[in-house]
């Protein structure tokens, strides 16, 4: 009975070293679209902003949502064919986190809702919206500045309809 006894109270003390925490972070990213339209080269690159909030289960899996702005793209082939994007994702899905004294490396994967506004002149490809959701992943570190402050560098790849991959930089609190 001691024995039980020590086992609960041991489980109970333990719980706060495995509660969980939310986080918050925003970044800069590079993004960049390569795809072909009608034969012709659709190479493109933006600078971005992203923000995620997540939780932590624990010190290995999360949980997060994200926003992404992908960015604008504009590309003009000879007086008759021109194509305008604009693509934003929302973002839902796993993280799995390896703690490694001040650093943490991370890998992603999820749910994206990609949103692209296309205006496309001269191509077979019409103007107006795109909604699909598609499959995202990702993998980063997070460098511990100290005091739930976090330094994170990701990339990340969003696989619709369009290909963008990003590269972020950004900070992170937890609290």
């Amino acid at each position: 009975m001691k024995q039980i006894i020590l086992l609960a109270l041991l489980s109970i003390f333990s719980l706060p070293a495995m509660a969980g925490s939310f986080y918050l972070g925003g970044g800069i990213y590079y993004t960049a679209v390569d795809e072909d339209f009608n034969g012709n080269n659709f190479d493109e690159s933006d600078s971005t902003l992203g923000i995620n909030l997540g939780y932590k289960f624990n010190n290995f899996i999360g949980l997060e949502a994200g926003y992404y702005d992908l960015g604008s793209y504009s590309r003009q082939w000879g007086n008759s064919q021109e194509l305008s994007l604009d693509t934003d994702a929302v973002t839902l899905g796993a993280v799995g986190i390896l703690p490694l004294s001040v650093l943490d490396l991370y890998a992603k994967v999820g749910a994206a809702y990609l949103d692209t506004e296309v205006n496309a002149i001269g191509l077979v490809y019409g103007n107006g919206s795109d909604s699909t959701t598609e499959a995202y992943g990702g993998v980063g570190g997070n460098l511990n500045l100290g005091s739930h402050v976090d330094l994170y560098l990701e990339y990340i790849v969003f696989d619709g309809d369009i290909a963008v991959d990003n590269i972020g930089l950004g900070i992170r609190a937890e609290f």
